[in-house]
């Protein structure tokens, strides 16, 4: 099969035909997932290959606090792990098992500051007030906590090119782990309609028990391994991982629901190219069929960029 042309609607009513050679989906998990959604439901036959895993086993990073920084060890834990600036970008250390079990869900820690103080805010507020084209909503009482603040946050930013993070900030040690695919994890289309009279989509996505022991024996290993004060680095307190009392969140890393494959459950070959259409490729984080231990925009831009090349030597 092959698309012929789309129809782009603006919210005047507006309308226009779109006719191309090749067609690229690259709207997020979500509302990739809700076209490719769109398409399977609006032909009779089976337009794409593997529609059947089309939309099912939504899944993310789930981060949780797994310890914290013992008091004595705070200034020590911020002089090695604050994040730092290279080349404009800032960065942060991220801690795997070289030596995770074979069959162990993906997972980083890292750690994470308290720095919530009136400096942060001050520069926050302006730097939105600057994006937004206003006047910054400011103060006098804010603006004389946080002047001193922008002075010792801007010499370490430039002098320095670390964070500033203020003595005796909390820190904690943070897990971010994969959670394991799972079909009732799902995009699908709704009954409500949007002003387009397009089906709005809805999102059923949950934890579970499986999701939560693999973070208390990831949570286990990892500071089991930590060296702690032998080795110059940061003492850990451990925390009893309870979901009742500090529940995981999910890390806004959706991936799994267009996923790539040489299967034919697989949505998308390795190419990109939806199965069973000729000229459509999807450009999303759902196309992983993981979340890994890495932020799936970076690998989506090293599989966009392939594919980009690919499409040009085609031409």
């Amino acid at each position: 099969s092959r698309i012929q042309s789309l129809q782009a609607v603006a919210r005047n009513g507006n309308k226009i035909k779109v006719t191309a050679n090749r067609y690229v989906i690259a709207a997020g998990t979500i509302e990739s997932t809700r076209l490719l959604l769109e398409i399977k439901e609006s032909y009779p036959h089976k337009v794409i290959s593997g529609s059947n895993s089309l939309g099912i086993c939504l899944s993310d990073h789930l981060s949780m606090k797994i310890a914290n920084v013992t008091e004595p060890c705070l200034e020590r834990t911020s002089q090695l792990f604050a994040p730092h600036f290279t080349k404009g970008c800032m960065r942060g250390f991220r801690f795997i098992d070289s030596k995770a079990p074979f069959g162990a869900l993906k997972a980083f820690a890292h750690f994470i500051f308290e720095n919530e103080y009136p400096a942060f805010a001050l520069a926050k507020e302006v730097l939105l007030s600057f994006q937004g084209k206003r006047l910054p909503t400011i103060t006098c009482s804010q603006l004389s906590q946080g002047i001193a603040g922008l002075f010792a946050l801007a010499y370490k930013r430039f002098m320095k090119n670390t964070l500033y993070i203020p003595a005796g900030t909390k820190a904690h040690f943070q897990l971010d782990v994969e959670q394991k695919p799972d079909v009732n994890n799902r995009i699908f289309l709704g009954k409500e309609r949007d002003i387009y009279g397009r089906r709005k989509v809805s999102i059923q996505w949950r934890i579970t028990d499986v999701d939560m022991q693999a973070i208390k024996e990831t949570a286990a290993r990892m500071i089991s391994i930590w060296p702690g004060g032998t080795k110059g680095l940061p003492e850990l307190q451990p925390l009893n991982i309870d979901y009742e009392a500090d529940k995981p969140y999910d890390a806004y890393h959706p991936v799994g629901t267009c996923r790539m494959g040489d299967d034919l459950d697989a949505v998308v070959d390795f190419d990109l190219r939806v199965r069973g259409l000729r000229n459509l490729w999807v450009a999303s984080t759902g196309v992983l069929p993981s979340v890994g231990s890495a932020n799936p925009p970076f690998t989506l831009l090293c599989l966009t960029e392939a594919l980009s090349e690919k499409l040009l030597i085609e031409e």
